[in-house]
């Protein structure tokens, strides 16, 4: 017969368990992107170091997103232009039936000044697969150059 104590220790080994299984979910997607930031000639972070989320909320191709998150960027800067492809989460529907959504976008602003929005927007066709997302929005990055 289970005691309240085994139950307390099975519930604490689940929830290690779990906390195991996204560090090394988080630790192997920072590392593909680093990769392929360094292969690409770009600067890469895990977090939002640009403070880009309250700038994108208003350029989402999506309307009543919630919980707005930027996360793994990347990063370049240009004679006139810095450029930034990133990974955005985001929350729709009703808070019982939210769903999470994610997409990579590239993001583009004037040399010298910080915008308040991006002169321009990109998303990443969201059929795609996170790392061919990045790839999409760099490959976009060089033929632009």
């Amino acid at each position: 017969m289970m005691t309240s104590w085994h139950i307390l220790a099975v519930a604490c080994l689940c929830v290690l368990l779990v906390w195991f299984i996204d560090r090394a979910v988080t630790r192997s997607r920072h590392s593909t992107l680093r990769q392929l930031a360094h292969r690409r000639g770009v600067r890469y972070s895990p977090l939002d170091r640009f403070r880009i989320t309250h700038r994108i909320v208003a350029d989402l191709p999506t309307v009543g997103a919630a919980g707005v998150r930027v996360r793994d960027l990347m990063y370049a800067s240009g004679t006139d232009a810095y450029t930034y492809v990133f990974t955005i989460e985001y929350a729709l529907g009703t808070v019982g039936g939210a769903t999470r959504h994610c997409v990579v976008a590239r993001a583009t602003e004037p040399v010298g000044r910080s915008c308040d929005r991006f002169v321009s927007v990109h998303f990443a066709e969201r059929r795609l697969g996170l790392s061919q997302q990045y790839e999409a929005m760099l490959d976009a990055l060089e033929s632009k150059a």
